[in-house]
C-alpha cells in the first residue's frame, strides 16, 4: 500500500522553487508569484492566523509573512453559525418517525462496487443504518426489507417515514398495504 505523504525539506528560500520531480504518479505544479509568497504558507497551512505565520517566520526566515493581509475564509470559519431551530415535534416511541434519504453516485465506487449509499434514521433513538447499494434502483427493495426487519425484530411498525422528493420513495401501493405514511420535507440548499 502507497501512502501519499508529502514531506518538506528546505535548507534555502531558493529550494522553494518548484522542480519536476521524477514519479509514478501525476504531479501538479504551481506556479506562484512574488506577490503571492506573502500569503502562499497562509494557504498551504491552511488559513492559520496572522499570529502563527509571525511565529513560523521567526524560525524559518523564507517564509514571508504580511501583517496587514485579510483572509475572508479564516473568518468565516471563525464565525459562530445560527443555531438549528428547536424541534417542535419529537416521536414518542421507537420507529414511529424514521428519516430516509440516498446519497450517490460516488466518483469512486467502494471495494465491492457500491456508488449508492440509502441512509435511514430513527428519530426518537436517532440510530442510524446505512445501507451500501450498487444501483439506485435497489431502494425499493432495501426499504421494504427494511420495514419488514423492523416488524420482526423489534415487534412494532413504522407509522411515518419522511424523504426528500426523491421519486425512488415513491413506494405508494408498498405504503398503503403497511398503513405508513410518506411525508416529505424539503431539502435546505
Amino acid at each position: 500500500m502507497q501512502y501519499r505523504l508529502y514531506i518538506l525539506k528546505i535548507q534555502s528560500y531558493q529550494e522553494l522553487q518548484i522542480k519536476p520531480i521524477k514519479s509514478t504518479h501525476t504531479i501538479y505544479t504551481v506556479n506562484v508569484s512574488a506577490s503571492d509568497l506573502e500569503t502562499l504558507w497562509h494557504f498551504r497551512l491552511g488559513h492559520i492566523s496572522n499570529k502563527c505565520i509571525y511565529v513560523i517566520k521567526n524560525k524559518f526566515p523564507f517564509v514571508k509573512y504580511n501583517k496587514s493581509f485579510v483572509c475572508d475564509v479564516f473568518h468565516f470559519a471563525k464565525q459562530k453559525r445560527l443555531s438549528f431551530p428547536i424541534r417542535t415535534s419529537k416521536s414518542k416511541k421507537y420507529f414511529d418517525l424514521i428519516h430516509v434519504d440516498i446519497w450517490g453516485p460516488s466518483s469512486i465506487p467502494s471495494i465491492h462496487g457500491h456508488k449508492y449509499f440509502l441512509t435511514i434514521v430513527d428519530d426518537y433513538s436517532r440510530y442510524i443504518w446505512i445501507f451500501p447499494l450498487k444501483q439506485k434502483s435497489k431502494v425499493v427493495k432495501v426499504l421494504e426489507n427494511f420495514v419488514v426487519f423492523v416488524e420482526t425484530q423489534f415487534e412494532t411498525t413504522i407509522k411515518i417515514i419522511r424523504s426528500d422528493n426523491e421519486t425512488e420513495f415513491f413506494m405508494t401501493n408498498f405504503f398503503v398495504n403497511k398503513g405508513i405514511t410518506r411525508s416529505m420535507f424539503k431539502a435546505l440548499d
